[in-house]
């Protein structure tokens, strides 16, 4: 409430009103007011007023909790699921060519750098066309931050050795910081300390934005020289800093992501095939986002996808289906960021553009799921294959086809050890890892597989159970919860030149009539009329 009579400006709380602005009486000194007759917020929370008998329009900034976050860090339920179709929100005409830096700030407010202009173009949820294009004397940044005040830092090493801040306040750039390299990644912590990800030097540096000192540069993780031991890096690119201060560093050219927690100079892999637990494969990794939660999600830049953490390991979330052109698809991308209804922005640097990809609420509803059951016994007449590399166990192959996009479970029920590999298109029983999208080893307490994963219509998906122990034979069911119903079809192979019998009969007896038989495979199949009499073994 402007309280003009008062000369202040007074607001509302849990325990009733209180002065905000103007509570030292009327005059003309910065910190009072006379007269006021009207108000107004900016973006960042920042207060103007009409100073009447003052003449003067007057501006009282918020001052911030140091720990707030300037950026979206969302909470997700573990079926958290996005549209796999993108809208682009900005191609080169606007971002220019091979865009790699974005930020999303907790106004929403979306901020890229335009590497071809030399610019950075900001533009709120509901404008279609930039809002403002700030210039500057920067040359080919690859990375940028913005903090609560609306303060902007951005790369500008590559060429200039530095990095820049652009002051909301004043519309100027000063130099913060020295660097011998790009800045791959940038980001500032809760204690204003800026974190630099020197691509060239294998290193992340840092230093206290409150030192006047701008060469005061110390190393936050690495040794400067290229490697891949606990205390090296090679090619680092995206960072994130959590409110503990443990830095988060995507090791580019060791593909893996590196969590070195605060104070300690040995990494530990968190995410990558050299990690304790891997359930992903990175390539080139390029940036990186805790959730609210502490779960992990890393633009896999060499992979053109985006992967996320959760209870059962990682999956992929979005440019699941290769690299390309399309709207569902990703070339080079570089970083990304959230907003505050946690949809992803990308910038796909070689396709020139930036991809929204909106989050998907029904996701998260758990009213209407559809369960579907699915049960069968591995025996020994079932095929083997080399699961390990060398050993051979049972499997069934089981083809899956859904009728809504979504998320689905897949949860094994057996008294023998199962594990569970989900394929798409198609499964190679020798070379198991092709087209291999998800797995679950047997993680669950009692020694069941457990898969969670965002399934699209109009794709085949294969389901291959297995076991843990070799040659082992046991009955066992799935359970699967959805969106929508799930078809389940055992996939038999047969071998050429081996004769097989199909017995096609009626639910009803004596019920006569004619039928026609569809079949499809790899090559061609003859069917003829035989004899019933002779022995055949059914599958």
């Amino acid at each position: 409430i402007l309280d003009s009579g008062n000369h202040r400006i007074v607001g509302s709380g849990v325990n009733g009103f209180r002065c905000l602005v103007g509570c030292d009486g009327q005059g003309s000194q910065s910190n009072q007011l006379y007269s006021p007759f009207s108000l107004s917020f900016d973006t960042y929370g920042n207060m103007f007023v009409t100073d009447t008998f003052n003449h003067r329009i007057q501006k009282f900034l918020l001052m911030k909790d140091s720990s707030a976050l300037s950026f979206n860090q969302p909470k997700f339920c573990p079926t958290a699921t996005w549209n796999p179709d993108a809208i682009t929100i900005a191609n080169r005409s606007i971002v220019g060519q091979w865009p790699r830096a974005i930020f999303m700030s907790t106004n929403n407010i979306t901020y890229v750098a335009n590497r071809e202009n030399n610019t950075i173009v900001m533009w709120d949820e509901e404008s279609v066309n930039p809002t403002q294009i700030i210039h500057g004397n920067f040359t080919g940044p690859n990375s940028l931050f913005v903090t609560s005040n609306g303060d902007i830092y951005i790369d500008d090493g590559e060429v200039n050795g530095q990095v820049l801040k652009w002051i909301e306040e004043t519309n100027t750039f000063v130099t913060v910081m020295n660097v011998n390299s790009e800045c791959a990644g940038l980001f500032v912590d809760v204690n204003d300390n800026i974190y630099c990800s020197l691509y060239d030097e294998h290193q992340v540096v840092k230093r206290s934005l409150d030192d006047a000192v701008i060469t005061s540069n110390s190393v936050a993780a690495g040794t400067g020289i290229e490697g891949s031991d606990p205390n090296q890096l090679l090619d680092p690119r995206g960072i994130f800093v959590d409110v503990n201060l443990d830095l988060y560093v995507a090791d580019c050219g060791n593909h893996r992501v590196q969590l070195f927690q605060s104070g300690q100079i040995n990494g530990i892999t968190v995410a990558g095939s050299t990690s304790q637990s891997p359930t992903i494969t990175l390539r080139f990794p390029s940036g990186i986002i805790l959730d609210a939660e502490k779960y992990l999600f890393i633009l896999d830049s060499g992979n053109h996808r985006i992967v996320g953490s959760g209870v059962s390991g990682f999956r992929c979330l979005v440019g699941c289906d290769g690299t390309g052109p399309q709207s569902n698809e990703l070339s080079g991308p570089f970083s990304f960021s959230f907003d505050h209804s946690r949809n992803i922005f990308v910038t796909d640097q070689w396709n020139n553009r930036i991809q929204k990809f909106q989050y998907l609420e029904e996701s998260c509803d758990t009213s209407s799921v559809v369960e579907t059951f699915y049960s069968s016994v591995l025996t020994s007449n079932h095929p083997i294959y080399p699961r390990t590399g060398c050993d051979f166990s049972y499997y069934e192959a089981i083809k899956i086809r859904v009728y809504k996009n979504g998320h689905y479970s897949f949860n094994s029920i057996s008294n023998i050890n199962t594990y569970g590999y989900m394929y798409a298109k198609d499964f190679f029983p020798f070379i198991p890892s092709i087209n291999l999208i998800a797995k679950d080893d047997g993680s669950s307490s009692n020694s069941q597989f457990n898969i969670s994963i965002p399934l699209q219509i109009n794709t085949e998906y294969i389901l291959v159970v297995t076991t843990y122990n070799l040659i082992e034979t046991g009955a066992f069911s799935i359970y699967i919860s959805g969106p929508d119903r799930v078809d389940l079809e055992r996939l038999i192979d047969l071998d050429v030149d081996t004769k097989y019998i199909l017995v096609v009969t009626t639910s009803h007896a004596n019920v006569t009539g004619a039928f026609s038989i569809i079949v499809s495979g790899p090559t061609k199949a003859v069917l003829e009329y035989t004899n019933t009499s002779s022995t055949s073994t059914a599958f």
